[in-house]
């Protein structure tokens, strides 16, 4: 689906003017039809609507929240989990219903659909993938930089983290 335009209208609301633009995508002034009041409505570019970064970033900002280094561990987070499982933590037939399971849902356990995964590395996971900023790791130095020895003796991490250069 591509941005709609001024004049246009979808689901509930009317597109009034364009506000503003960047990098993450358009906001729109609209009239939610239902409400009958002025809202704000922010639009992601179809190039980015596949990118997963670019999903769980539009995700957070829509829910106001602050970007910081935390946010970064999120996504870090995300790499992690789909290392260990094959699959994106967040998943949804679409864009809108992927930022819902960004915004709502729990990822299923990593052991769940991967039962080699080490019990630190799950924990490490769902640390990275807390909602609330505060309970994830704080900086990239809280999280592990390289995996815990109790990983590299799993089978997992030898068939699946790389090797130290040299």
């Amino acid at each position: 689906m591509s941005l709609p335009a001024v004049g246009q209208s979808f689901s509930h609301y009317r597109i009034l003017s364009k506000l503003g633009g960047g990098g993450m995508g358009v906001v729109y002034e609209a009239e939610d039809l239902r409400l009958g009041r002025h809202v704000a409505i922010k639009g992601l570019p179809e190039e980015l609507a596949g990118s997963r970064e670019a999903l769980e970033r539009f995700a957070r900002e829509a829910r106001g929240e602050t970007l910081d280094p935390r946010t970064d561990l999120f996504s870090f987070g995300t790499v992690l989990y789909e290392m260990a499982t094959g699959v994106l933590p967040f998943r949804g037939a679409g864009p809108i219903e992927t930022i819902d399971a960004i915004l709502n849902r729990e990822p299923v356990p990593p052991v769940r659909l991967n039962p080699d995964v080490p019990e630190a590395l799950e924990r490490t996971i769902a640390k990275a993938l807390e909602k609330d900023p505060a309970l994830r790791y704080q900086t990239a130095a809280h999280a592990a930089v390289s995996p815990p020895s109790s990983w590299a003796r799993s089978s997992w991490a030898r068939s699946s983290w790389p090797s130290p250069p040299g």
